[in-house]
């Protein structure tokens, strides 16, 4: 078919806190996509726009996003193939990162293997910044994060038809990732300035998903991390070990009773020793959180 689907959404959102900081943000998507003789060609296009002021500095930044990709897919495979450009106004830098996905689909998706590779750039916003460490500086150097690529693969699929599975490692470079130090000027030391650094990274998740038409939904899943850092000791405050236990329980198509446990595994922190910079290890914690939502609907 030669017609051409569209989907376009528009967002904006104002961000401050106490000290007059504050952030506004707009963003246009656009997503087209089409048929040419039995491949689905998509075209996804975004425009963010990032105005920051505190009680030092004013800045803001454009950056254009445009993603074009072809998916194919047979009896026992799917691929898809595209692109991922990133043009950075301020900087006038353009990034390309390449966007490639493909499956082998085993039995009625008993097991299905993948591999792929991709790319992407983020602003590290005030609200993103903030919603990682909520104790962090508002007066924050604030940049880009680019993976220049993320390498994964991994396999899944459906042992029952309430339970379902998912196992993949990756390796990941990522330049300028934020990692938070204790602002040493502030007279209580209980705030965090942002510091970016060069990082290789290696990921290893498995999951394990149970789901009943009944309402009653519960994951299990777990995350290890390696870390490579290019100039500091460590990745501060990343824990290298994740677990978490979620559930839902949805009432009358109404009422979801909602319960979290997360395990976070331990982490670095840095401290000045003699002065010399040393990495402190931090223990492990667990995080617990319960929640209801009410749909209504008329």
């Amino acid at each position: 078919s030669s017609m051409v689907n569209h989907d376009i959404k528009l967002g904006y959102y104002n961000y401050s806190d106490i000290n007059s900081a504050s952030e506004n943000n707009f963003d246009a998507d656009a997503h087209v996509y089409t048929y040419i003789e039995h491949q689905r060609l998509d075209i996804k296009a975004d425009v963010q726009y990032y105005g920051d002021e505190n009680r030092h500095d004013t800045s803001h930044t454009w950056n254009l996003v445009f993603n074009p990709y072809f998916s194919a897919r047979q009896k026992h495979w799917d691929a898809h193939l595209g692109l991922n450009a990133d043009y950075e106004t301020e900087a006038g830098k353009f990034d390309i990162f390449p966007d490639v996905v493909a499956r082998y689909h085993v039995g009625e998706d008993a097991v299905l293997i993948y591999a792929g590779i991709d790319g992407k750039k983020e602003y590290n916003s005030f609200k993103s910044l903030s919603t990682m460490n909520p104790f962090v500086q508002d007066t924050l150097t604030q940049v880009y994060t680019s993976t220049a690529y993320h390498l994964f693969g991994g396999f899944g699929g459906s042992i029952t038809n309430q339970l379902t599975y998912d196992i993949h490692g990756s390796q990941s470079e990522i330049k300028n990732m934020p990692l938070f130090v204790t602002d040493t000027l502030e007279t209580l030391r209980n705030r965090f300035a942002v510091v970016y650094d060069n990082v290789k990274v290696f990921n290893a998740h498995a999951e394990l998903n149970y789901a009943t038409k009944k309402g009653v939904h519960v994951s299990l899943g777990g995350d290890y991390y390696q870390y490579t850092p290019t100039n500091q000791l460590k990745v501060w405050y990343h824990p290298a070990l994740k677990i978490n236990l979620t559930g839902e329980y949805t009432i009358q198509n109404k009422y979801i009773v909602k319960a979290e446990i997360y395990m976070l595994g331990s982490q670095y922190a840095p401290e000045m020793v003699a002065g010399q910079m040393t990495a402190k290890q931090l223990s492990g914690y667990p995080d617990i959180n319960l929640g209801l939502d009410y749909k209504y609907s008329k």
